[in-house]
């Protein structure tokens, strides 16, 4: 049996949402998951807060750089002349 501490369960969710990786997990033949699942302290609460808030505003300006790139594009090709 393993037995997840608090810390490395806060752990676990913060690569799991760096990775963006949810998907299934399948317990091992022989191994159970527990999840003991108590409310965050205020450290942890904050720690979790200040990492989506970053995340968020690191996807959020890497979809305008794209949209400002696709904005460049667009200008560049409507620039032809004929002569």
């Amino acid at each position: 049996m393993v037995i997840m501490t608090e810390s490395a369960q806060n752990l676990e969710l913060i690569n799991i949402l760096k990775n963006k990786t949810m998907g299934l997990v399948r317990e091992p033949e022989g191994v159970d998951f527990i999840v003991n699942s108590g409310p965050l302290t205020k450290k942890e609460q904050e720690a979790l807060s200040n990492f989506i808030k970053a995340d968020k505003a690191k996807r959020l300006k890497k979809l305008s750089t794209k949209k400002e790139l696709g904005k460049r594009k667009a200008s560049t090709t409507k620039r032809k002349t004929t002569a």
